[in-house]
Order: structure tokens, then sequence, then C-alpha cells
């Protein structure tokens, strides 16, 4: 395998919002599904913000560089996210922004040794994250060693230009193929409001924390969680329809009854890779999207 660091330009797509001052923890642990107070320099968490009614408005990737806590959105919800935060600080001494100094930058290694040649430990943990010449970075999921990284931009092309014998600039599309491999959810615009933490597996990658207390929605996650009554979830699926079709929230039919909904996709490859929302009980049958077949993976 030729050794190669693929870059991804992920501040294209993506968006910090920056959340600190000296109540940013007590602040947040208020908002979120996860634990904040186990976030640090070294550790990183998933977590969603949720409405009154438990409905998912935003998932984050939540990192903590100095005294800032960054979650990570897409960017065409990160504007009214920021502002609905902001209603809540209240007399909180919290100061919530959209970060446009610090770039977020996608690094993914392919064969052997290149980690270790630019100084990326590569027995670091799914979620860990480590400081590497002014940058802040954060091992994640993937079959190759992939990583998140916060730092500005003369750091960045710095650490490009350090090691171009290797690089490889590739488009954010492809980042999504890979977390959508990985089953790992995001929330847009036209998902937001319909679906409760569980039914995207948020309990399933640790992006819930049960014992944390109160948060916007919390009682009727903590219901669904004890009662066991999670009757949808997320699964991810290969369809071969027409791409200029897909659109987020996608109807999933089986015998014309609506099953599910299209949650994420990626039409990088010959057929659309499709995270969705479907009836646990449906699992079985034949799901159809746009009248073509939509095979269940894994």
């Amino acid at each position: 395998m030729q050794t190669t660091l693929s870059l991804y330009p992920l501040h294209k797509e993506f968006s910090l919002i920056e959340v600190s001052g000296e109540d940013a923890s007590t602040f947040l642990q208020g908002q979120i599904t996860n634990d904040i107070n186990l976030v640090n320099e070294t550790t990183s968490v998933y977590a969603g913000l949720c409405n009154p009614k438990g409905r998912l408005l935003a998932f984050f990737h939540i990192l903590k560089l100095h005294d800032s806590f960054f979650l990570i959105c897409p960017q065409c919800i990160a504007e009214n996210i920021a502002k609905k935060l902001a209603m809540y600080v209240l007399r909180s001494k919290v100061v919530i922004a959209i970060n446009t100094t610090i770039r977020l930058q996608g690094f993914e290694f392919a064969g052997e040794g290149l980690c270790d040649k630019v100084g990326f430990p590569e027995n670091t943990n799914t979620m860990q994250s480590f400081l590497r010449e002014g940058m802040h970075v954060t091992r994640i999921s993937g079959i190759n060693p992939r990583y998140l990284c916060l730092a500005d931009n003369s750091t960045i092309t710095t650490f490009m230009t350090a090691h171009k014998t290797h690089v490889v600039e590739k488009t954010c599309e492809c980042w999504k193929q890979t977390s959508i491999t990985n089953k790992i959810p995001n929330i847009y615009l036209e998902t937001q409001g319909k679906f409760i933490p569980q039914s995207l597996n948020l309990d399933l990658i640790n992006a819930i924390n049960f014992k944390k207390g109160c948060y916007t929605g919390q009682e009727i996650v903590a219901r669904t969680h004890y009662l066991g009554t999670v009757k949808k979830r997320l699964f991810r699926g290969v369809w071969s329809g027409d791409k200029t079709l897909l659109n987020l929230g996608n109807e999933i039919l089986t015998n014309e009854t609506l099953v599910g909904q299209v949650i994420d996709y990626s039409s990088d490859k010959s057929e659309s890779d499709i995270l969705f929302e479907l009836k646990v009980d449906s699992v079985k049958d034949h799901l159809a999207l746009h009248g073509h077949s939509l095979r269940l993976i894994d």
C-alpha cells in the first residue's frame, strides 16, 4: 500500500461553536446528553442537543482546547444552534460564538510508518487527543488512522508543507463516506427535531450519559432508556437508484408503509451509501427508497 497523508478541508462543511467562560462546563452540563466533565484536552465526547420533547436539534463532537469547549457540527445549523444556546445563558458567565480563527482539518494516514514519522502515535485510542506542533489532534473511528485537527491556518500549512511528499488532498464527501461507514450520524436543517437520541444510536456510541442529571429533553431520553422501548434504530445500507433524487429525510417504505427516513448519505461511489432510521421490526422486510431496493448492511 502506498504511504499517504490524506487531507480533508472540514472547515468548508463544519463549524466550531466555541463555548467559553467561567461557567462554561456548568452551562453545557445542563444542555447536552453527555457528561461535559468527561471532556478535557486529552479526551473528547459525542453528544446530542435536544428540544424539550427529547428530539435532536444537533449532534456534536465536543473537544476542549485551553479553557474553551468546541462543539463541531454542520455549518448549516451552526448559527441557529449558537443562538439557541445563547438564549439559555442568562446570568451565567458564558460566551458563545462561532470560531472563525481556528481551522478544522481532517487527516487520514494510509500505509505503514507514516504516523510515527509525523509524530502521531498510532496507538492513540478513539476519541483521545494530543498536541502536535501547535495542533490539537483527536483520533476518531476509521479503518486507517483518522484524526480531527484544530489549529490556525499557518500552523496547518506549515505541517502540510513539511510532509508534502506524502500529501493527497481529498474532499469532505470522502470524509463523510468514512463516517457513514462507521455509523456516526449528523443532524442537518432538514432533520432537526425529528429523532430521539436512541433512534440514531447515540446510546451505542457513548453519546448519552444516563447518570449525569438534568438537561433539556432528559426526561424523554431517560424514560426511553429505562423502559426499554427503543422501537427505531440507526442502520446503514446501499442504494443504486438515481442519486439526484436523494435528500435528507427521504422516506423508506415497506409495502408502501413508512418505516424509516434517510439521516445521511454519500454518493461518492457507484452505489449510494446511506444512514437511515428504521423501525426495528422492519429489519427483515424489503426496503424501498424512491421505488428502488435499499440493501441493509451489517
